[in-house]
């Protein structure tokens, strides 16, 4: 390529240009360039071919290039054929498999969406914006159909279709045209009673020489009523990212920009029409005839050529390209000139600002100066330093360290989830908590098992009951822990409760609805409402049964002996529970001689999650690498506002947590599984075993003491893993040979033992165990294999049952392929 330009990272490809809606504001049909009457309807097969081939050819030139992301664009898209768009988008991933990941998008105007439409975009993986411009009077003010009538109804429809639980995996957002003649606040509503994922307002295309209306009296409208929206959003506590709002909160925090209309980053889209044409970007057709035109064809021209051109290198200047006016504005690092093609003037192109300018800087300078929301966690994924180290197979302390905050991150996600779709007492005095307390409320609720119950919880596989006092149990938990004042009532039909890291307290039969109460690091019960409540050593008389948790001092190390957790039975493997096969110790294979896989979160809580969904902390470049992608681009962004305990009913909910895959509403579901990882039936009878007796109790603390020491011998590099990540242990029973480990994939923390006859064989364990529990959360968090084969052997070699020389690429992810490489040494 030519010094200065930049690969390509977004195909827009047009599989139709014709549009089954005529709407009066369209970029395509209603501007300068009317090329699209020359162009064929449909893209023919040797076009959709030769574009799919360029773009493989260009990622392979480019290996920098860790994704690319392609649109499916129009016209009208659908116009196509679901036929057309299904093989397009498996020629797309057959030719970039094992070059480069794929995100594939689609934009829509939604009328031709149906069930079967809708099911061939989840089965392709193609996610699915829709142009919906507020609430009926505002939509149908522009999207009108050719004869005249609203599409309102119609495309409403489509959002309530792709939105449901059931398609909801392929829905990506709503995209909204700025019309100052509507009501802002009833659009902004409008917009979010549909829940969708996110939403991107658009200005109004326009140039100088095709300005926007205007009123002398009522300067920067369009300011105004992004302005009135900005702050409803915000006082509803964003309930959704907004691009344009998020990229301005980027850019002053020096990160790039998520949308073409700010910012100085340099051009990264490029264009294929139905005909084969490669062109700039889209909105260029409102600066006159051809303005978009390169004169290159996919059928003889490489990408890499097309980059070349004048028009995009004239994009890629920085600020000594913008015009003086912008050069001296206090705010251009921000804006960026804004979108190019607002730029335009006849008389001298693009040395312009933006025909928004003056919105432009009253609506950057309003969302500089509202109050910033809580800071992000950066911390649902890891820094290329810390997957590398622990790729390797140890990881050094920081990177345990940033593990441990990742999956912890991940559990704060999962509790509010949980919180969010059980919205009642429990779940407020959780929240309740979390602001007040929450340094003691994160150590509560980075709990093992506290994992396992939110996945079901969240999956619709307990029971609603159920799920609202183990809301209360946590919330006494860590209220007990903060020393603070909490009261929470049990079910009637309650038999016990167990708080996590306390211990389990067993009711008496017929004790009617129990009311525990936490004060001042104390306990206090009362058996019926009007007994006095009474401290739990003072209550064993009625019939209530304390089973404090005890522990395993072993020299270095201290973990919680969880033999009491209704929730500790994940590494039973039984199919649908959540829980992998148990492995046996180092060098050692499951019952039938493979490596186990344990399942995997289900698509909301991994890969790309992240508490601030634009700054992965990779690589420089703030969104764009192998593990997370542009949140405006990916399959899945955790909300930005929402890793809180949100329990107001109003403020978070399914929108906010789409469900987990497999989940089906007002039923139960199969617990997700690890892509490429796939779990297994029941292993040989293992199961938790009832509650140690004293003499069970004094065996384990003397062979965890004793191996201690051997660990310190034989495992000294993976000691500071043991030590950091191994918090809980639960006893299993093994109906074979003693001495077997498992590890529960959504109990981060917690390993299940059979215990061995020697110290030496517990050590070995341990450490065999502990690397489970690294390589389960880096799988939570990256796509590391692409088929159940390849996963089986990364997962073989990182436990050191395979040389990593035997692990072949094929199959692997990129990030697959790095730990691979970093087992390779």
């Amino acid at each position: 390529m030519t010094a200065g330009t930049r690969a390509f990272r977004q195909f827009v490809l047009k599989m139709h240009s014709r549009c089954d809606l005529a709407c009066d504001h369209c970029y395509v049909y209603q501007h300068a360039d009317q090329s699209w009457r020359r162009r064929p309807r449909v893209i023919p097969d040797e076009v959709a071919a030769a574009a799919v081939a360029r773009i493989a050819e260009h990622a392979r030139a480019h290996p920098e290039l860790p994704r690319v992301h392609v649109v499916l664009h129009g016209g009208e898209p659908l116009l196509a054929g679901a036929g057309r768009l299904a093989r397009t988008a498996r020629d797309l991933r057959s030719a970039l498999d094992g070059v480069c990941d794929l995100d594939l998008r689609m934009q829509t105007n939604g009328l031709r969406l149906d069930e079967s439409l809708c099911r061939m975009l989840v089965r392709e993986r193609i996610r699915t914006g829709i142009s919906l411009d507020g609430d009926r009077a505002a939509n149908d003010r522009h999207r009108k159909r050719p004869d005249g009538t609203g599409s309102y109804d119609a495309v409403v429809r489509a959002v309530r279709l792709i939105g449901s639980p059931e398609y909801r995996d392929a829905f990506a957002g709503l995209l909204c045209t700025v019309d100052v003649d509507n009501d802002p606040v009833a659009v902004y509503e409008a917009l979010a009673a549909l829940d969708p994922p996110r939403v991107d307002f658009l200005l109004p295309h326009a140039t100088w020489d095709r300005p926007p209306p205007s009123d002398p009296a009522h300067p920067a409208a369009h300011a105004r009523w992004l302005i009135a929206v900005h702050d409803r959003w915000a006082a509803d506590g964003r309930p959704f990212p907004v691009r344009l709002f998020d990229s301005i909160e980027a850019g002053r925090d020096g990160q790039e920009s998520f949308t073409e209309a700010l910012g100085l980053g340099s051009p990264d889209l490029v264009v294929i029409e139905t005909d084969g044409e490669i062109e700039q970007a889209d909105w260029l057709k409102t600066a006159g005839p051809e303005a978009p035109s390169t004169g290159f064809h996919v059928l003889r021209h490489s990408f890499d050529e097309a980059a070349a051109h004048p028009g995009f290198l004239a994009q890629a200047g920085g600020v000594e390209a913008l015009s003086r006016q912008c050069r001296d504005c206090s705010v251009v690092r921000i804006c960026g000139g804004g979108l190019y093609g607002h730029r335009h003037r006849a008389d001298n192109a693009f040395d312009n600002p933006s025909v928004y300018c003056e919105d432009l800087f009253r609506l950057i300078g309003h969302v500089l100066n509202a109050p910033r929301p809580r800071p992000a966690r950066r911390t649902h994924t890891l820094t290329a330093h810390a997957f590398d180290s622990l790729a390797a197979g140890d990881g050094d302390p920081a990177a345990l360290h940033a593990l441990v905050d990742a999956e912890a991150s991940v559990r704060r996600m999962l509790l509010a989830a949980v919180c969010a779709r059980h919205p009642g007492p429990e779940a407020s005095a959780l929240a309740g908590l979390d602001r007040q307390w929450p340094r003691h409320t994160a150590r509560t609720v980075r709990h093992p098992y506290l994992g396992s119950w939110a996945v079901r919880a969240v999956e619709g596989r307990l029971p609603v009951a159920a799920v609202r006092q183990r809301l209360g149990e946590v919330a006494v938990a860590a209220a007990l822990r903060a020393g603070t004042e909490l009261r929470a009532d049990l079910p009637e039909e309650a038999t016990g409760a167990h708080l996590p890291g306390f211990g389990h307290l067993a009711l008496p039969p017929g004790a009617g609805p129990v009311t525990l109460l936490a004060r001042a690091g104390a306990l206090l019960v009362a058996a019926r409402p009007g007994d006095p409540l009474r401290p739990l050593t003072e209550a064993t008389d009625s019939g209530f049964t304390w089973h404090p948790v005890r522990r395993l001092a072993a020299g270095e190390f201290t973990v919680l002996l969880e033999d009491t957790d209704p929730y500790r039975d994940g590494f039973t493997g039984e199919p649908g529970a959540g829980g992998p096969a148990a492995h046996p110790g180092p060098g050692g294979s499951g019952p039938d001689g493979s490596s186990a896989a344990a399942p995997r979160l289900a698509e909301p809580y991994r890969d790309g999650i992240t508490a601030d969904p634009y700054r992965d902390g990779f690589t420089a470049d703030p969104y764009r690498d192998g593990f997370t992608a542009d949140p405006y681009r990916d399959g899945f962004t955790a909300d930005p506002y929402r890793d809180g305990f949100t329990a107001e009913p109003g403020a978070a909910g399914p929108a906010a947590h789409p469900r987990p895959q497999g989940s089906r509403p007002g039923g139960s579901a199969a617990a997700p599984r690890r892509a490429g990882l796939p779990g297994r039936g029941p292993s040989g009878g293992l199961r938790p075993t009832p509650a140690l007796d004293e003499g069970e109790y004094a065996r384990w603390l003397r062979l965890f003491s004793e191996a201690a020491v051997h660990l310190r011998a034989r495992h000294a590099g993976r000691g500071p893993g043991v030590r950091l990540l191994f918090t809980a242990c639960t006893p299993l029973h093994d109906a074979g040979a003693p001495g077997r480990v498992a590890a529960d994939p959504y109990a981060f923390g917690a390993l299940g033992l059979a215990l061995p006859d020697t110290a030496v064989a517990l050590a070995g364990l341990v450490v065999e165990g502990v690397q489970q529990m690294k390589f389960n959360a880096l799988s939570d968090l990256f796509d590391l294999a692409g088929s159940a084969e390849a996963g089986q052997r990364l997962r073989a070699a990182y436990l050191d049952r395979l040389p990593a020389g035997a692990v072949p690429s094929d199959g692997l992810t990129p990030a697959g392929r790095r730990m691979a490489a970093r087992l390779r040494g």
